[in-house]
């Protein structure tokens, strides 16, 4: 028999053991089994639909953590345990539900921690060669990575690699490569030396942590009443932290910053609610709440959602919908009138002062027909289902109510979870240490050489009257100050630049201020712009993809040489722009002409 066909006959046998491991039909029992398994897995062709193979059968996952710890010799791990973790590395399935495939998998590996410890050891005495570091530099970097909610235990894997030097010295590249980035990850997240001075993070309340991953997005009751203030810090105090302290007080900072701002907006919104302010309506309150179910989707067409919490409201908002005679009418109310309870819609449910939890609105019109209504709520996280749960199985259960309240949590809630789950900040240094800009060997252009050149030579020799007349034809004449030149100049030599104007300055003022996301003066760039009054006035309510309200509406794309650019940005003829540099070229989600302009210089007011 040819070599062909025993390697085809072979691959038929590993294909046949794989689907009957992940079915439960020949379970991982002995080291041969394991070995079987684990090649099994290397021999699919498509990484990604092997992983979705794994998670989705119900012997999948225990397949997996008896195979990785049937034998714990240096020689399996070596020969079968760490080609696995180099298959599991594969980008696709990262790219799989957002990373959620990867990280069962991972949990599943990480738990029991026998292997873990095993690997640890080997690598701290040296045992693991330089070709076969990367999938255990893989496996560290991603362990690290993991999001808060996965409550995985790392600290052995970080207290490993942290002051190691065996990936930055291996011989191979694409070790070295994940050893930068695990000591970078390592820096953002578990940067040490924090100092617990007074007035500190920490200690206020029940939701109040050193460490701003473990805060949750949503406050509880003792945060509603503490009245302390909160912590955060001035960005001078940033600025002048330690360099290995700062990217992560840099996060910290904004974490804070931006989750005071939601908070202070959800206290005015539940006071307004709840009659203790005055507001510009009466808010939508539901009472005498009874749990009648929970609903999961259907099991039928497999069409699962997030635990949702049904609830009949005897009182309150909804008691008009009885004057309607049958379910049909109300139904047909309801779909008429979008705005009441809309789906998604956000509330509090509270007793009293106390908040038992926040949830959205599940809009479903069968159960909203219904006499008395049922109303399906999902919460933010379990504890405030269960405290839902515990409070209306209570004596006291007529005092819980469920208060909708205008609060645009939409806006926050993913970027204050993409800061907590962020483990690379691009442009770092530059953020955190401007002072990396001098160094940084950046080149104005030539074709913006002259332009620059002008505007030095303009600043040396104001007018009288303290500004620079930029452009000057028979129709328009476009004046700058001293301040905003300075901004250009800054704009245009620099590869990361921000300038920031007085607050409080009218929308169609002309651009006295500029922000500079980025400059590469490397390629030709894609500039567009757009007005930031817009979005302003959406922010009340969640954007609906269906509405023509909510699609981007990019502004004019600018073209020409670079003096009748900045006319036109400075003149402020569109209002005040903001614009943004796409670093790869291309402008996604957003229907546009592409533009080539002559400056590539991303600058932008606001």
């Amino acid at each position: 028999m040819s070599s062909s066909q025993n390697s085809s006959r072979r691959a038929g046998l590993l294909k046949k053991r794989f689907q009957e491991t992940v079915a439960g039909e020949r379970p991982v029992r002995t080291p041969q089994d394991g070995q079987l398994f684990l090649e099994a897995v290397r021999s699919q062709h498509s990484p990604s639909q092997c992983v979705e193979i794994i998670v989705s059968k119900p012997s999948g996952l225990e397949a997996v953590r008896d195979a990785v710890r049937t034998d714990l010799s240096l020689s399996f791990i070596l020969s079968h345990t760490l080609p696995f973790l180099r298959y599991l590395g594969s980008p696709s399935i990262k790219a799989l539900v957002d990373g959620q495939l990867l990280e069962q998998i991972l949990l599943v590996i990480l738990n029991p921690p026998t292997l873990l410890t095993a690997l640890v050891h080997l690598f701290r005495s040296h045992q693991i060669p330089d070709d076969s570091l990367y999938p255990f530099g893989w496996l560290a970097l991603e362990l690290i990575s993991l999001p808060p909610s996965a409550q995985a235990d790392v600290t052995e894997i970080v207290a490993c690699v942290a002051d190691s030097q065996q990936f930055i010295k291996c011989k191979d590249h694409g070790a070295r490569e994940l050893g930068y980035k695990i000591q970078k990850v390592i820096q953002l997240r578990c940067s040490p030396g924090q100092t617990r001075e007074t007035g500190g993070p920490g200690g206020r309340h029940d939701n109040d942590f050193p460490d701003f991953r473990k805060i949750r997005i949503y406050p509880t009751t003792d945060e509603f009443l503490s009245t302390q203030l909160p912590y955060y810090q001035t960005a001078h105090e940033v600025a002048q932290a330690e360099t290995d302290r700062r990217p992560r007080l840099h996060l910290d900072n904004q974490f804070r910053l931006l989750r005071e701002d939601m908070l202070a907006e959800l206290r005015e919104d539940i006071q307004v609610a709840t009659g203790k302010k005055k507001g510009k309506r009466s808010a939508l309150i539901l009472s005498h709440l009874v749990p009648v179910g929970i609903d999961v989707g259907d099991d039928t067409t497999g069409r699962y959602k997030r635990c949702t919490l049904l609830l009949e409201s005897r009182a309150g908002s909804l008691q008009f919908l009885q004057t309607h005679g049958t379910p049909a009418a109300r139904k047909k109310l309801l779909k008429d009138q979008s705005s009441l309870l809309r789906h998604q819609a956000f509330g509090v449910l509270r007793r009293d002062k106390e908040i038992l939890g926040f949830a959205f609105v599940d809009r479903d019109l069968d159960h909203l027909a219904k006499l008395p209504p049922i109303v399906s709520l999902q919460f933010t996280d379990k504890d405030g289902l269960r405290s839902a749960l515990l409070a209306l199985t209570l004596p006291t259960w007529k005092s819980v109510q469920f208060v909708l309240v205008d609060t645009p949590v939409f806006a926050y809630e993913p970027v204050l979870l993409g800061l907590q789950r962020t483990t690379d900040l691009p442009l770092l240094d530059l953020l955190v240490n401007p002072a990396t800009i001098t160094g940084s060997g950046f080149e104005i252009k030539p074709t913006l050489q002259t332009l620059v050149a002008r505007l030095e030579s303009s600043a040396k020799s104001l007018s009288s009257t303290g500004v620079v007349r930029l452009v000057e034809t028979s129709t328009r004449k476009v004046e700058i100050d001293d301040s905003q030149l300075t901004a250009l100049l800054l704009a245009l030599k620099s590869p990361v630049s921000l300038i920031q104007g007085p607050p409080g300055m009218p929308p169609t003022s002309r651009a006295s201020s500029y922000r500079v996301i980025t400059a590469d003066c490397q390629r030709d760039g894609k500039i567009l712009h757009w007005s930031t009054n817009r979005p302003l006035s959406l922010r009340s309510r969640p954007p609906n993809p269906r509405s023509e309200l909510h699609k981007p509406r990019p502004g004019p794309v600018s073209r020409g040489p670079p003096e009748s650019w900045l006319a036109k940005l400075i003149d402020g003829s569109h209002g005040v722009k903001k614009q943004m540099h796409l670093p790869n070229g291309t402008v996604p989600s957003l229907r546009t002409k592409e533009a080539t302009p002559s400056i590539p210089t991303s600058l932008g007011c606001y």
